[in-house]
């Protein structure tokens, strides 16, 4: 039993042996020398350890080594070619205080990590001449808060499977940010800006990207040629091509959100957002990601197929709103954008009035849509009793709607009632927001003009003021009207005219007025002059034929 008992402990012990041979070497050296004095100065923490030399030592040396740097942080480079490939697993800290920098002599891939689940944190990876700057190569390599800018090339690869790149920045690259052609990628809250090409190209499956920015870049924001790719709560703006850009046959040649639309008004006040989609995941944004502009996450739904979605908030008319689908969760779509309509405001019944025994004229605040004008939303009482009604019809402007109807007499009222919310709508589609019952004005029992007649003035040469001739001022007006009501006095010379003044307790019968010649303020002016009566009654019936007579005004000399 001893025997099989220290048999044991050591097949443990050489279980865990690699982790016991892991090693940690320390860059104190900014050179990019690789000879056995440098191999050394790694492997026994010596000066004179380069960054290259610390890859070299790390990929000879068994188990998960780790490469940091000294003291405040040294600056390797700036190198003339690229460093050597990382070909065992090995994790870079560079402590975030430390910039690699490559010159324009160095091409190809310049960090290559082909060993898996390798890592490199925290450090800045800056210049070269042509490729790519970092690639991850290996199953399972990641990047971690690493910024690459001011490259003429790529900024990252991703070619291996299930290699992540989180938190991390591009900045400045001729080529594109990021390409990955590996499969199951993951990309989070990654800043990309100022890429000569897309800010990242996808045309593995089943990568997903999430969070952080993406603007400023040449190309598309993201590029997907592959299949299952996600890109969800990216922020994108002024970019010159699209957000985001499926290629032909991508993601199972999903579309973008279709038919969006906001508004119209429905009757129970909400303006919603409605439009139809693959199945899966809407995200909203407030705002257009394909403009200069950050637009604001605002919201995320499911989606079967055709949806309707309503604001918490409601927006104002001009605002704009864009939205992706991620079909299945896992398939993102292009953005589709959508405007609140100028007209969100719904109509409103503004007064009603009998035209006659026969028609009531019902008026709106604003033109309606003839076609949701019927009969039905309407119902009419005229004197107490529910008169049936024979039609409704919108006008051609869609301002009023008159209804056709027969029952009472002239001089009776009553009232007109919608007979449900929403039973008609403006000519954008908003719904009215309420089913109010609107008192009628009684129609005129009279639609007679007063007929008027028999004018004359006394006498036909006027005097304004006392002088030689004239001891009497002004004159008498006299006329026979057929009904009671309001005179109306207007004074023309050589068919302009001067003025008017009005004269009420008019009677059926002869009336004389006296005149002044004063019209307000003014005195008439020595000359001739015309004169007519308009006669309004007491429903507002007016003379169509006015008698006419001529006088004068006299100049007075004293």
């Amino acid at each position: 039993m001893r025997v099989l008992a220290g048999l044991a402990a050591m097949v443990a012990a050489l279980l865990t042996a690699p982790a016991a041979f892991a090693a940690t070497f320390v860059v104190n050296d900014p050179g990019a020398g690789t000879d056995a004095a440098a191999l050394n100065a790694c492997a026994t923490a010596l000066p004179g350890c380069t960054l290259p030399a610390a890859i070299q030592d790390s990929n000879t040396s068994a188990g998960d080594d780790t490469i940091t740097f000294s003291g405040a942080g040294t600056a390797p480079g700036p190198f003339a070619a690229a460093l050597p490939a990382v070909t065992d697993p090995v994790a870079i800290d560079g402590g975030g205080n430390t910039t690699v920098t490559f010159g324009a002599a160095a091409t190809g891939t310049l960090l290559n990590l082909q060993a898996p689940n390798s890592t490199a944190k925290s450090i800045v990876l800056t210049g070269g001449g042509s490729g790519t700057v970092v690639n991850l190569g290996g199953s399972g390599d990641r990047l971690d808060t690493v910024t690459v800018r001011d490259a003429p090339g790529t900024g990252i690869g991703m070619t291996g499977g299930s290699v992540r790149v989180d938190g991390s920045q591009v900045q400045n690259t001729g080529g594109t940010g990021i390409v990955v052609s590996g499969s199951s990628a993951t990309i989070s809250s990654p800043e990309i800006s100022g890429a000569g090409g897309d800010g990242i190209s996808v045309s593995g499956s089943n990568v997903s990207i999430s969070g952080g920015h993406i603007h400023g870049n040449s190309g598309n924001g993201v590029g997907i040629g592959g299949q299952a790719d996600a890109v969800s709560h990216v922020v994108f703006f002024g970019n010159g091509g699209k957000p985001i850009a499926t290629a032909a046959g991508a993601n199972g040649g999903i579309a973008p959100p279709q038919n969006l639309r906001i508004g119209p008004r429905r009757p129970d006040g909400s303006l919603p957002l409605t439009g139809s989609t693959a199945p899966g995941t809407v995200e909203l944004w407030s705002g257009n990601p394909s403009s200069a502009s950050a637009p604001s996450f605002l919201d995320s739904f499911s989606s079967p197929g055709d949806f309707t979605y309503n604001f918490a908030t409601e927006p104002a008319p001009g605002s704009v709103f864009a939205a992706e689908v991620l079909g299945g969760g896992s398939s993102s779509s292009e953005f589709a954008t959508v405007a609140v309509p100028a007209d969100i405001v719904s109509p409103n019944v503004a007064f009603a009035r009998a035209l006659d025994t026969n028609n009531v004229r019902v008026d709106f605040t604003e033109p309606l849509d003839p076609g949701s004008v019927q009969k039905e939303d309407f119902k009419l009482t005229m004197a107490g009793a529910d008169r049936p009604i024979a039609s409704a019809f919108a006008s051609p402007d869609g301002r009023f709607v008159t209804l056709a109807s027969a029952g009472w007499k002239a001089g009776e009222a009553g009232y007109v009632d919608l007979t449900s919310v929403g039973a008609v709508t403006d000519a954008s589609g908003n719904a009215m927001l309420s089913a109010p019952r609107l008192r009628v004005a009684a129609a005129p029992g009279d639609f007679i003009a007063p007929l008027g007649g028999r004018l004359s003035v006394t006498p036909k040469t006027m005097c304004l003021t006392h002088g030689r001739g004239c001891r009497k001022t002004g004159m008498v007006i006299k006329f026979v009207t057929s009904e009671a009501g309001k005179a109306r006095l207007l004074i023309k010379r050589s068919d302009v005219t001067v003025g008017t003044r009005l004269y009420g307790n008019i009677v059926p019968g002869l009336n004389a007025l006296k005149f002044n010649g004063r019209l307000g303020a003014r005195k008439l002016r020595a000359g001739r002059y015309r004169l007519l009566i308009y006669v309004q009654d007491a429903v507002g019936n007016i003379t169509d034929q006015p008698p006419i007579v001529l006088f004068k005004v006299r100049r007075v000399t004293r």
